[in-house]
């Protein structure tokens, strides 16, 4: 098993960002506080199926701060594991919830770092102070004027990420075996 949760392994400033620093805000089009995930589901015949997470919409914080129930679509059908799509989902629906911006600058200080590090970001200027991101990509510029910087691109992120637990409205298993006449 990969540990997602972590700490960070580097620290990024006014010191050491060259060059733009761009901030990309998710829109409303990328935006969702419910998932509705499509999935295996092996009791019912191998049938997909549909889970819904958050399982209470009345009761879901961030459903009530939105005003409505914004729905996404996801396909699971390559699993078969009822738990371990739950786990899943609860990732990306925490994911939607708390990532919602990604940067992009140059530095010569991101050498060693690999994708998927977590890296804190403090520019004031965008309202950054001690703010954790998750590392996508890394780029090595070579052109002739940034030579020796790295462009990073990085995901906003929280530990709260990872520690999901909403069980989800499943579909009922089962099928009816024989006919019922009225």
């Amino acid at each position: 098993t990969v540990d997602v949760q972590g700490t960070s392994v580097a620290t990024f400033d006014e010191s050491n960002l060259y060059g733009d620093f761009k901030v990309t805000t998710s829109g409303m089009s990328d935006y969702a506080n419910t998932i509705d995930a499509t999935w295996k589901n092996v009791a019912n015949s191998y049938s997909d199926d549909i889970v819904r997470i958050p399982s209470d919409i009345s009761q879901d914080d961030v459903i009530a701060g939105d005003g409505q129930i914004i729905t996404v679509a996801r396909d699971y059908t390559w699993s078969y594991d009822k738990d371990a799509v739950a786990a899943m989902v609860n990732v990306d629906l925490l994911k939607l919830k708390y990532s919602q911006n990604q940067i992009s600058f140059s530095t010569y200080d991101g050498w060693d770092l690999k994708v998927w590090d977590i890296v804190t970001v403090n520019f004031q200027e965008n309202g950054m102070v001690n703010k954790l991101y998750r590392v996508l990509s890394k780029d090595i510029l070579t052109t002739q004027d940034s030579i020796g910087l790295v462009q990073l691109t990085c995901v906003e992120y929280h530990n709260e990420i990872y520690q999901g637990v909403d069980p989800g409205v499943w579909s009922v298993d089962g099928s009816i075996s024989t006919v019922v006449n009225v």
